[in-house]
């Protein structure tokens, strides 16, 4: 009732509940207006009702809505045209929910293999000689040996002080390692001990001698190679590795790395590397680091070369060294005259770990460009979480794919796989099928979010709430059909 937020003069409609309503007129008449700073907002304003200022300041939820009345409004869901994802770790997969069925998959029907001998790897007590946990000595540490004492035998206690250092001196004590077995080990006890008293339990090998987590590693019976274990964070990149996930330890989950370009370093390579060479070296040395004159033209000496030699007639060995270092160690002195004795991890390494310090701001960004991570070949998993298979596919395998194709592999393998697996192969073999309608089928699940158009990330929100099946809902949709063909607008 009477709505008046911007271009809208009093307008007052009833929208019929559970049709398909289209909002229509020449720009500028207020559609969107009504759409999202009326409808939008008030039913935001509905939903958190009860919450306090705080979380509603967070989610930016507006107290004064021009509007007189909005009567018998359903929850809301506003899916509008987003131009861009900001988080570098958003992919289709993500987006889409199809990355959350296909974690199931593996953590519940998946197949280990070892890296080393091929074979299969499967839990096998009798490889544990004995557990150890590391303790704090606090409030927590007597409750977590009875805990231990009322599953299993305590064989000994050794305690630390602050430092690390072995100690008996009662006062000193601030950590102890308990080595221990239970009666009747298995996964949910590990799991239990774990979440009551937020620690890790480890493994001390029978065969091997070695110690590893518990729940995150785990031994081949073959040949006693340890390696990942096949739980739900290790089948995400959105974790780190030594947290658990299975993010590559290159890129960091992202699917890419940045590097240097010399020739944006270097924009004049007919003067010497102090005489302007670069904008990002002065005669005082490299910017944005610790880097001085004295070291450069130490690094030149140890090369047997001129400080004022242009670089352009550096041999290609040479230039290499300058821009990314060397493992022997330089000696020179310093401004002060004091003697250091450095290696010199190379221009581009310098201005990397700058880059990374958050210096320089933009200044330092123009230097970078994007490359396909070679170490996982931008799948963002680790190499490490190939071992984890399911019907002679790896997670980083699937994704891969474009929704189309994984739909299409879902429906190959059906009668091949596990039976109980198919609820979650028949979910992904019907949302595929509601992608492809929309035309999403063509996107890679390992495509990131923010090189989608706002219409292709618009409709595959859509598409997973719609595959959600949640009733009762009001949809509120901006420009749906941004991008699209018009024979592809009746499917949608």
């Amino acid at each position: 009732k009477n709505a008046h937020a911007n271009n809208l003069k009093n307008i007052s409609v009833d929208i019929p509940i559970g049709k398909i309503t289209a909002l229509t007129g020449v720009s500028g008449s207020g559609k969107s207006t009504l759409l999202k700073e009326i409808l939008g907002a008030y039913g935001a304003q509905n939903y958190t009702r009860i919450a306090s200022k705080t979380v509603k300041d967070s989610l930016l939820i507006r107290n004064n809505i021009e509007v007189d009345a909005v009567e018998n409004l359903p929850n809301t869901i506003l899916i509008d045209v987003k131009s861009s994802v900001s988080n570098p770790m958003s992919t289709v997969s993500t987006v889409s929910g199809i990355h959350e069925i296909l974690r199931n998959l593996f953590v519940d029907y998946g197949v280990i293999y070892c890296d080393e001998c091929g074979s299969a790897v499967y839990r096998d007590y009798s490889l544990i000689r004995q557990l150890s946990v590391d303790l704090k000595i606090d409030d927590l540490f007597a409750p977590a040996i009875d805990f231990i004492e009322s599953k299993g035998t305590v064989s000994r206690i050794e305690y630390f002080d602050k430092n690390g250092e072995s100690t008996t001196n009662e006062k000193k004590k601030a950590f102890a390692t308990v080595y221990f077995s239970f009666d009747n080990i298995n996964e949910k006890l590990i799991r239990e001990f774990n979440k009551q008293f937020s620690c890790s339990i480890c493994v001390i090998s029978e065969y091997s001698n070695i110690t590893y987590d518990f729940l995150k590693e785990i031994e081949c019976a073959s040949c006693h190679v340890v390696g990942p274990n096949l739980i739900r964070s290790r089948a995400s990149y959105n974790t780190s590795y030594g947290d658990g996930g299975g993010a590559c330890r290159c890129c960091h989950g992202t699917g890419k790395t940045i590097a240097i370009k010399p020739e944006k370093v270097f924009l004049d390579n007919t003067k010497g590397i102090l005489e302007g060479a670069s904008d990002f070296i002065t005669a005082k040395g490299i910017k944005y680091s610790t880097v001085t004159e004295k070291f450069i033209a130490a690094l030149y000496e140890h090369l047997n070369l001129d400080i004022g030699t242009p670089i352009c007639d550096l041999s290609s060995d040479e230039f290499h060294t300058i821009m990314y270092g060397m493992n022997k160690e330089i000696t020179f002195r310093d401004r002060t005259g004091g003697k250091k004795t450095q290696v010199f991890e190379g221009i581009a390494n310098y201005l990397n770990a700058g880059y990374r310090a958050h210096k320089g701001g933009d200044v330092l960004k123009t230097l970078f460009d994007d490359y396909i991570c070679l170490d996982c070949g931008g799948s963002r998993f680790d190499r490490s979480i190939s071992r984890f298979v399911f019907c002679g596919e790896s997670i980083s395998t699937l994704m891969a794919m474009t929704l189309n194709e994984l739909g299409e592999w879902c429906k190959k393998i059906k009668k091949e796989a596990p039976i109980k697996s198919g609820k979650y192969l028949d979910r992904m073999i019907k949302e595929t099928d509601n992608f492809r309608l929309l035309s999403c089928g063509h996107l890679k699940l390992s495509r990131a979010s923010s090189t989608l158009s706002g219409g292709e990330l618009q409709r595959i929100r859509i598409c997973a709430l719609l595959n959600a099946d949640i009733h009762g809902l009001c949809y509120l949709l901006d420009e749906p059909s941004s991008g699209l063909h018009y024979s592809d607008i009746e499917n949608l």
